[in-house]
């Protein structure tokens, strides 16, 4: 990201299958979050060419029938969303909401 200024990605954070759908949402939030928050302040990337979001459990890799298989879907992808210059509007952060 540093390397490439024009770049700007989504950060999408996600859980398992186990516990409450809000907990979940909550927990794959907070895990994307905590990426742009690292990105931001350790590598000093502009915060308006991250955005973030959590699908909680609902975009599995799989099928979460064993402990093996849960720990794959807790995970956060990265994506380059836009290559260019200034993409979100004025006053937009760059979190999704």
């Amino acid at each position: 990201l540093k390397k490439y200024p024009n770049i700007y990605i989504r950060i999408s954070g996600h859980t398992d299958n186990q516990g409450e759908e809000a907990s979940l949402l909550k927990l794959s939030t907070e895990r994307a979050e905590s990426i742009k928050e690292y990105l931001v302040y350790k590598k000093h990337i502009k915060p308006v060419r991250i955005q973030t979001v959590g699908h909680g459990g609902n975009r599995p890799v799989n099928d979460n029938s064993n402990e093996v298989l849960r720990k794959q879907n807790r995970r956060v992808e990265i994506e380059v969303i836009h290559v260019g210059t200034s993409f979100w509007p004025r006053g937009h952060g760059g979190s999704s909401e």
